[in-house]
Formats: C-alpha cells, sequence, structure tokens
C-alpha cells in the first residue's frame, strides 16, 4: 500500500495580540495532520517580541520568543494547543499548516 504524502489543502491566517500581556490561542479549533506541522511567523513589521507557548499562563512567562520576521513549526494534534502574547500591543502572527 502507497502512503499519500501529499495535501489538497493549505490553510493560512493572522491573529493579533490587541493588548500585551493577554494571550490569545493560536487558533479555536484546527486539526493538524499526522506528520504535519503549523508554522508560525512574526510579522516583519513588528516592533516587539510575539511568545509561543503551551498555555495561557505560561506563554508569556516561558514561552518561546520570536522577533520580527522569525519562525518556528509545532508538530501538535491540533492548533488550538498553541498560545501567543506579545510585548507590544498590536503585533501580530501569520501561521500556516497543511491540511486534508
Amino acid at each position: 500500500m502507497t502512503q499519500k504524502y501529499n495535501r489538497p489543502k493549505l490553510w493560512t491566517w493572522r491573529k493579533t495580540v490587541t493588548t500585551a500581556g493577554t494571550p490569545v490561542k493560536l487558533h479555536d479549533d484546527l486539526e493538524i495532520p499526522d506528520g504535519y506541522a503549523v508554522v508560525i511567523k512574526a510579522l516583519q513589521g513588528n516592533t516587539g517580541f510575539i511568545y509561543v507557548g503551551e498555555s495561557e499562563d505560561r506563554v508569556t512567562s516561558n514561552g518561546f520568543e520570536l522577533d520580527a520576521g522569525e519562525s518556528i513549526g509545532y508538530r501538535v494534534t491540533n492548533a488550538n494547543k498553541i498560545w501567543i502574547d506579545s510585548s507590544v500591543d498590536s503585533e501580530s502572527i501569520c501561521a500556516s499548516v497543511e491540511i486534508q
């Protein structure tokens, strides 16, 4: 049996942290297929840091720090398991994942 590795769709979106210090979920509910990763990129025009973490209460204090233009990928089962925060109001990310 031959496995298929290509996905028929690409999902992209932007998310803004309106108020620095108030974390938001990356997505309400978006399943990530096995073997695929959601990629998060801090927008080039950001002036502060984006923080990426596993929970609302830990993202600001222990989040992975992204400077403007930097990106990271995570292999999680759902994009709702990722939280983002920012050091400056109204900073944004763009995200992308291949889906079924």
